[in-house]
Formats: C-alpha cells, structure tokens, sequence
C-alpha cells in the first residue's frame, strides 16, 4: 500500500476566505503575511492619495482616461451687449437742430435759451405764474375808489360797482347794499364786478351771508398741505332782491369766486361780455436774485359744489356781444347812468292806417353828430336793467323778508 506525503500548506490556502492575495509576495525566514492585511494596505494607500490631491487641488485621474466628471462642457457665454445711448430730450433736440441748421445761430446763446425756456414754462401755466419787473409788482395807485358807482337807476334798480375787493370793500359793499334796501326800496340790484380784482377771499361770506341767509359752506382755500373751510353766516337782515351780476374778461381774484358762488347757489344771474380771467387763486411775491418779482399761485380754491376751481373761469348766463375797448372807455369815467338811444321816426295818416312804409329812421338835419358819452351806451348795464325791470313787471320778485328784531 502507498502512502503519499502530505505536502504542507500553501500561501493561498492560508488565506481567509473571500480574499485574494498577492500575485508577488516576499517570504522572510519561512513567514507568511495574510491576504486580508495586504488588502488593508493597499485601500489605505490609495485613500491617502486621494487625500493629497484634493489639499492640492487635483483631481484624481479616472479609469480609462475619461474625465470624473460627467457633466458636458458649457459652450461659452456671448460677450455682453455695449449699452445703448441716452436718448436724447426733446429739448435737446430742437437746441441741436438749431444750433446746426438754424440761420442765425448766434442768437443760441445759452443766456438766450435759458431765459427762452424760463419764459416758455411761465407763459405755458398762464395767470398763475407771472414774473414782473420791480415797479409793475407794487400796487398801482387806484385810479378809482374800492366803492363808486351807488345809484338808483329806473325803476328803482340798485346799482354798485367794485373795483377792488378786500376785508375793507367788502364791509362797506354790505353796508351800501342794506341801505339800498332799506332807504332806497329797491326792486333790483346790479352787482358790477367787472374790471374788478383783489385777493379779499375771506370777506367773501360777509357779502355772501347777505343774499344766501343761512349757514351754508361756500369754498376751500387750501395752502400747501393745510386748509381753510368758508362758509356763510345767518344774517340778521337778508337781501332778498333779484340780483345780477356783471362780469367781464377783467374779473379776476376774489371778486371771480364771489360770482361764482352766487352763480353756484342759483343766487345770482351772470351777466358779460366774456367769461372770467380764470384767476381765482392766492398768490404770493418771492424777490429773483436780479431784482424782477416771481408772482406764483400758492392757495387753490375748490368750491363747495363744482370741485377744484383753479385756474378755470365763471361762464356768464347771458353773454352779451360788447366792445371791450368801448367797455374799458365806459369804466374809466364817472359813472352816470346808462341812457338807450331813442330813434325820431316820421309818422303819418297812411303810415299809422298802413298805406305806406315808414322811413327807418329820421334823418339828422345836423351837418355833425355829437357823440354820445361811453356811459350811454352801455350794452351790458343794460342788459341787466331790461333783466330786472322785466322780472319786476311780471310780479316774479320774492316777498320782502320784515325784520324781526
């Protein structure tokens, strides 16, 4: 029987399971290093690596000689756009146009402009911005009083004419009105406002509260970011006679929102050749640095009923075609009552039995026609006279209102 003999164990048998072991291994004095620990060795080498590349910024190569990361390249960005040009103002525009084309360009300097578009701005908002030299900003001497024109015209019609109207106007206009009523007995009464101006807003309800007779809230004068309410106080004695109200292109100020609440209260009938300036604001002088005054609007108005009121006119009711230079002629002179033109006309037998035509009008034997005084022809005032005379001839004027106290 043979026996074989048993060989001793391999390096590959002695290792663990599951593990492989080195294709080359050194062997001192007859020692064998297990699989697993060189195993060990080589994944700690490798770590250690890793580590060293990424403090230094390197990447590890990948397998293969493909790159680790799998994302695609970016195609590059496209260079940015130049930003485009300021576009040019409209002012600038017209200053390049003429300065390049225009026939005398000289006249471009820019004193010339800036003083041109300063005068622009100013005329484009109108009344409510003016500048004025040193002597036109103080008040001119009045020519006629605050007051004039206090008349009974026929047939006992009223008549009173304001020229300016401030605190002190308006307390003698009140007076002068109840007079009328009570000495007087008027029937009627012809408020004349035109060429009339002053900046009196707070007088306003004293001569209001005369005609209106009861609290009732009138305008608002508003400065800035604060404001005043105005309205009419119950007065003792009311004038309770049909009113009209003349205005014209020259009314402007206080007297301007005077009409229109009257107007607006359907207390007053407007009567004019044109409608208000539209200036029914406060103003306020500030001195330019070379001497002129800059006059600027700082307090609007808003009325109770119709809303904001600046720079917007009163429209009269009846608007009577009137030359305003003949207007202007009549204002200037004392005041005498107005006289219509009669016209002669040559009557006859066949002419009143309708045979015949009468002639238009008789012929003036005078070689030369004397001209009739302004005061004579004023086609507003009477207006308003036809006006009221009318309304006290169809019995229309209210009951007068006894005084109680």
């Amino acid at each position: 029987m043979m026996v074989s003999k048993k060989q001793p164990p391999s390096p590959s048998d002695m290792a663990a399971p599951g593990c492989a072991t080195s294709p080359s291994l050194q062997i001192e004095s007859d020692r064998v290093v297990p699989g697993w620990l060189l195993w060990l060795l080589v994944v700690s080498s490798l770590l250690l690596a890793d580590l060293s590349q990424a403090a230094t910024g390197q990447d590890k190569p990948s397998p293969k000689g493909t790159s680790k990361s799998s994302a695609k390249p970016t195609a590059p960005s496209a260079p940015p756009k130049p930003p485009e040009p300021p576009k040019k103002s409209l002012y600038d525009e017209v200053v390049e146009a003429l300065r390049e084309q225009y026939a005398e360009p000289g006249l471009l300097t820019p004193t010339n402009l800036e003083r041109a578009a300063i005068d622009g701005v100013v005329a484009s908002l109108g009344d409510s911005v003016r500048i004025l030299p040193e002597d036109k900003a103080k008040a001119p001497t009045p020519l006629l009083p605050s007051i004039n024109g206090v008349a009974v015209l026929e047939p006992a019609i009223g008549h009173v004419r304001v020229n300016r109207f401030d605190d002190e106007s308006a307390s003698r206009l009140k007076d002068e009105i109840q007079t009328l009523i009570r000495e007087k007995a008027i029937v009627g009464l012809i408020l004349d406002l035109r060429f009339s101006d002053g900046d009196g807003f707070a007088a306003i309800p004293v001569v209001a509260s005369l005609f209106l007779g009861q609290s009732v809230p009138l305008f608002q004068l508003q400065r800035g970011k604060s404001s005043l309410n105005y309205s009419t106080q119950p007065a003792a004695e009311n004038a309770v006679v049909p009113l009209a109200v003349l205005i014209n292109r020259q009314t402007r100020g206080a007297p301007e929102i005077l009409a229109a609440v009257l107007q607006e209260k359907q207390r007053a009938l407007l009567i004019g050749s044109a409608p208000t300036a539209g200036a029914g604001f406060e103003t306020s002088d500030i001195r330019l640095s070379n001497g002129d005054i800059l006059r600027l609007a700082t307090g609007r108005i808003t009325l109770a009923g119709r809303g904001d009121f600046f720079r917007k006119s009163v429209e009269p009711d009846v608007l009577v075609e009137f030359d305003s230079a003949l207007e202007t002629a009549i204002h200037i002179q004392p005041f005498e009552p107005p006289k219509p033109r009669v016209e002669k006309r040559v009557m006859s037998e066949a002419i009143l039995t309708g045979r015949e035509r009468p002639p238009p009008f008789a012929k003036d034997p005078a070689p030369e026609v004397v001209p009739e005084a302004p005061t004579n022809r004023d086609l507003v005032l009477l207006n308003a006279m036809d006006l009221l005379k009318s309304i006290h001839l169809l019995g229309l004027n209210p009951p007068r209102r006894e005084r109680t106290d």
